[in-house]
């Protein structure tokens, strides 16, 4: 998917707010945090795997989504208020190619600092 990550919580008859997900398919993802689902507005287990489901929709590769969720729930998902929000797709977009270039400049800082003749020098 491709559009805003809106974040709603329905009330049910006593005012418990149930957490929605809009824009993207959270059925589709396995659970490795919370049991009790998606979460968002404070740093913990249910805005974790929120962070790492975005991540693995929008950036295409679980992989690198499991390495960078964890800096995503900190700095987008708990930032949400808990009433619910929207998470723009460009914000979301941004995020992920400032993180992929942070990751590509140490990669390349690390060749160059290497020792000469050093196996990451080469």
């Amino acid at each position: 998917m491709t559009g805003d990550v809106i974040l709603r919580r329905d009330r049910d008859p006593w005012g418990n707010g149930a957490p929605r997900v809009e824009g993207l398919d959270v059925g589709s993802y396995r659970v490795r945090h919370s049991p009790a689902g998606p979460e968002w507005g404070y740093l913990g287990s249910g805005p974790a795997d929120l962070a790492l489901w975005i991540l693995t929709d929008r950036s295409g590769d679980p992989d690198w989504a499991d390495r960078h969720y964890q800096a995503f729930k900190d700095e987008v998902v708990a930032a949400v208020p808990r009433k619910g929000g929207r998470i723009p797709a460009d914000r979301i977009r941004r995020w992920i190619d400032r993180r992929r270039g942070v990751a590509r400049r140490s990669a390349v800082a690390s060749v160059r600092s290497a020792p000469p003749g050093s196996a990451i020098a080469r």
